[in-house]
């Protein structure tokens, strides 16, 4: 994908309109064996078998509503239990709603208060940027004003995928073994290219999310 052709799709696909509901199951669901799990699918689900979540429902959920937006979150991102996300999640849900109370209520983040929260990210077994930047992203936060959108390895593909000069900053933006501290530097680059662009920087996201998706 070169630049025109990114600058197109971002203009026409918004995810908050165009990205598909998410379709989660109880009974995928309720099979995580985990500290917290039946309770917490209780809270889910209630007596549903199946959800369907999108990216507006998730930034429609109040903020004091810690345990029901971390799940939903964890849900849409990972409907199958991919890697096991939810369980390890829910085998650390003390931390993890711990970390979630901070993001929610600090949206507006400094690089120092973004830094320290490092060591919670990383003291929480087999997680990693992939899941929190989605906490991030839900939680409409920022990191030294640059809103923080969702970093997994299919938008990561897409940006490797990307053709042109135009991306240099960018591609260099994710390399580095530690993606906590990347993370703020593809923030800064993504809405550089938000602002060229004149869209928001999740349009961008997505587009490569769909690109790293579906290998274009």
């Amino acid at each position: 994908m070169n630049y025109n052709e990114l600058y197109f799709a971002a203009h026409l696909l918004d995810p908050i309109k165009d990205q598909p509901c998410v379709r989660v199951s109880a009974d995928t669901m309720r099979a995580i064996h985990a500290n917290e799990s039946e309770r917490l699918n209780e809270l889910f689900f209630g007596n549903k078998d199946i959800v369907f979540i999108s990216r507006k429902d998730i930034m429609s959920i109040p903020r004091k509503k810690l345990e029901q937006f971390t799940l939903s979150c964890l849900y849409w991102g990972y409907p199958g239990n991919n890697n096991q996300r939810c369980t390890y999640a829910m085998n650390s849900w003390a931390e993890l709603i711990g970390l979630v109370r901070s993001i929610r209520y600090h949206r507006n983040m400094p690089s120092d208060y973004y830094a320290s929260l490092e060591q919670t990210m990383t003291g929480i077994q087999n997680l990693n940027i992939s899941t929190y930047s989605k906490l991030f992203y839900f939680s409409r936060a920022s990191v030294n004003g640059y809103e923080c959108v969702i970093l997994d390895n299919q938008v990561m593909t897409g940006i490797g995928n990307l053709n042109g000069d135009e991306f240099d900053n960018l591609k260099q933006s994710i390399i580095g073994y530690n993606r906590y501290r990347v993370y703020p530097r593809y923030l800064e680059e993504m809405s550089e290219l938000a602002r060229q662009f004149h869209v928001p920087a999740q349009n961008i996201e997505y587009v490569l999310w769909l690109a790293g998706h579906k290998g274009l």
